[in-house]
């Protein structure tokens, strides 16, 4: 979005009251060099990924990509998710 847009966007308090919960659970915000704006992020386990697709649907709009499977290795074992 350009500067002007993010001046004049709102979000709504249903969709602020779902990224605030996120950060007090589970998300976390990356910032990047690149940008002065944070990335809200979300890691799930496959066994919870109905979780993280009803949170995505909610903020869809707002995202630049779909969420994506992921391994990870942590402890020696082997952790599916979606992130």
């Amino acid at each position: 979005m350009s500067k002007y847009e993010l001046n004049i966007t709102k979000l709504p308090n249903c969709v602020r009251s779902v990224i605030i919960g996120l950060i007090l659970s589970d998300g976390y915000i990356v910032f990047t060099t690149r940008s002065k704006n944070g990335l809200l992020g979300l890691t799930q386990s496959l066994a919870h990924s109905s979780y993280l697709y009803f949170v995505f649907n909610i903020l869809a709009p707002y995202c630049y990509k779909y969420p994506v499977f992921r391994n990870r290795y942590r402890f020696d074992s082997e952790n599916q998710g979606l992130v």
